[in-house]
């Protein structure tokens, strides 16, 4: 009996198959970007640059080649810098433009960079020092300044070369300086000159005044190094003969010697000095 119940409840209706979903569809992916080959930036890592980055500022690149190795002879990486003046010095008379800034080169901090641009300015001329303006003199008047001692010993033996040139700006420097160690190299280099040095008479004579003595001694040493075509510093020499400091008075006297002209106006003040 049971039996056919449970052939009867075990009748299910067939459930026809649900329809199958539709697939999800998939949001359209974005266009790439063009692929750009990296270059190297100076100064910086490896970075990617395309035609779709804002322009960059002119480069040393974009230069000429005489503009862009006179840059070059500016930038903070020494071996970049006498690499310039190596090939300026190639170019010949091609680099006649680039000659201040050879100048201004071989006053460098790093010995290589001063050598390649000596080697580089004698390539173009070599009379070149005489040949120098004002304008072109100035750095080489400045580099007596440096706190290195082998760039101004340098900066003082090239202003000797100069000659002539050099005497109105080291009387510009000694006039403005407000560093007694730079006049001093000033006044060292204005007796190195000699003779030529006599219009920078009247700025070495102030200087014996000046409250330094080092600065006194060092005008001192100057004026002796004229020679006699500094006559008319006998008066002021003379006078500095009564400094308080005993090495002025040395030097006064030596200088007094080789200057001349003070004659018998000179033995009163000479006189005290047989103490020292």
């Amino acid at each position: 009996m049971f039996r056919w119940l449970r052939a009867l409840f075990s009748r299910r209706p067939a459930v026809p198959p649900a329809p199958p979903r539709p697939a999800a569809e998939k949001p359209a992916a974005a266009p790439e970007p063009p692929a750009v080959a990296p270059r190297l930036v100076r100064g910086r890592m490896w970075a990617n640059t395309s035609s779709a980055d804002p322009a960059p500022a002119r480069s040393e690149a974009a230069l000429p080649p005489l503009e862009r190795l006179i840059a070059q002879l500016g930038h903070r990486d020494s071996a970049l810098r006498e690499r310039a003046a190596v090939e300026l010095g190639a170019l010949g008379d091609g680099a006649l433009g680039a000659r201040a800034a050879l100048v201004a080169a071989a006053v460098d901090v790093e010995r290589p960079v001063r050598v390649a641009a000596l080697v580089a300015l004698d390539a173009l001329d070599p009379r070149w020092p005489t040949a120098l303006g004002a304008d072109e003199v100035r750095p080489l008047v400045a580099a007596l300044g440096s706190r290195f001692t082998e760039v101004w010993q340098h900066a003082l033996v090239l202003l000797v070369r100069v000659g002539p040139g050099a005497v109105e700006p080291l009387r510009e420097a000694l006039r403005a300086s407000a560093s007694d160690e730079t006049r001093v190299v000033c006044l060292r280099a204005l007796g190195r000159l000699g003779a030529v040095a006599v219009p920078a008479l009247p700025d070495v004579l102030a200087c014996l005044a000046e409250p330094v003595t080092h600065v006194r001694r060092e005008a001192a040493d100057a004026l002796a190094a004229v020679g006699p075509c500094g006559g008319g510093a006998a008066p002021a020499l003379l006078a500095a003969l009564g400094d308080s400091d005993v090495g002025v008075r040395r030097s006064c006297l030596c200088a007094l010697a080789r200057v001349g002209g003070g004659g018998a106006d000179a033995l009163p003040a000479l006189v005290p000095l047989f103490a020292d």
